[in-house]
């Protein structure tokens, strides 16, 4: 089962990959300009590239001038304060209100992944350095945490109490502690759980693509001490025919996943298609699923985040951030 779960998931990674052609702490407020649409009965706001308060950081694609893909916000996050922009070339955490940023931290520009814990804390993860940065609810800076035990990361969450977790590619999950209670390399290796997200009960959450290429999300028992004889299939929700599937956050008992799948045209040439899906996984059906658009000018390393009965999706194009939200039905607030 372990190589099935790597499979599905490092896909969805790769791909997400593949597509990057492309203030102080509470600081000023800056009106967007933004403008709003429907985008499969969500709501849209756009945030235009700038240098202002207002703006968010953006560099083009490789040209005669200049080197590199297209580079812009790489992580987007959802928590009680709302929607919040990992605003990385302008080195700030923004938190997003109707149509006005908010700096409400400095970071470091290398930042790449953001998370927000269930009272309003969040943390970023380095790229040059094997660490995250926790900050309290006001922007506050609480510390920083060694990820050196673990030598991919693909996603990092941020618990209560200010504990740090991170996902790999194989669906695991690991626990680093917090800046006040940093766990040892071997207590973190030791403590590895399987599941790219939790249920309230405690089993571990997967997807995984079959053998004849249908998409499932599973829920298994956590391994652990008293637990690890029940482990065992505990839920299976069937998705459908694709490619690749990746859980991007929990609420209560429901779970949102990217789904994509790609196909050849008439031509030959490959089309990828992709859509949202979230599902109550003690109910075992599908609450929401809503298409989502091709890749912008680049791929955000988070561009579609859950929590509580929030949705929130970035979609990059050459004008500005497009921010979709939606609300999941039978989700917790």
């Amino acid at each position: 089962m372990t190589a099935k779960h790597f499979g599905v998931a490092a896909i969805a990674f790769a791909m997400a990959a593949c597509g990057h052609d492309g203030d102080k702490a509470g600081g000023a407020e800056g009106a967007t300009g933004s403008r709003r649409s429907a985008l499969e009965q969500g709501t849209s706001v756009t945030i235009p590239w700038g240098e202002g308060s207002g703006g968010l950081g953006f560099r083009a694609r490789v040209t005669e001038e200049t080197e590199g893909a297209a580079l812009g916000v790489p992580a987007v996050a959802v928590g009680r304060g709302g929607v919040y922009l990992l605003d990385a070339l302008h080195g700030r955490v923004a938190r997003l209100e109707g149509d006005t940023l908010t700096t409400v931290a400095s970071v470091p520009v290398d930042a790449d992944d953001l998370a927000i814990g269930p009272d309003g804390a969040f943390a970023v993860r380095r790229s040059v350095k094997p660490e995250v940065l926790v900050f309290g609810p006001d922007g506050a800076p609480a510390g920083a945490v060694d990820t050196s035990a673990v030598e991919v990361v693909s996603t990092i969450t941020l618990g209560r109490s200010r504990q740090v977790f991170a996902q790999n590619g194989f669906q695991e999950t690991f626990a680093f502690g917090s800046p006040s209670m940093p766990q040892l390399a071997g207590q973190v290796l030791a403590g590895k759980r399987e599941g790219a997200a939790f249920l309230p009960a405690g089993q571990g959450l997967v997807a995984v693509r079959t053998e004849t290429g249908e998409l499932e999300l599973r829920s298994v028992y956590a391994l652990g001490r008293e637990s690890a004889q029940r482990k065992g299939l505990a839920e299976t929700v069937a998705l459908g025919k694709g490619s690749a599937a990746r859980i991007v956050g929990t609420s209560g008992n429901v779970a949102c996943l990217r789904l994509e799948a790609v196909t050849q045209d008439a031509t030959g040439a490959l089309v990828t298609s992709r859509e949202a899906a979230c599902v109550d996984v003690a109910a075992g059906k599908i609450v929401l699923r809503t298409k989502l658009p091709p890749p912008g000018t680049y791929v955000p390393r988070r561009e579609l985040a859950f929590a509580g009965n929030t949705l929130v999706f970035a979609r990059p194009s050459e004008s500005g951030l497009e921010v979709s939200t939606w609300k999941v039905p039978g989700a917790a607030r």
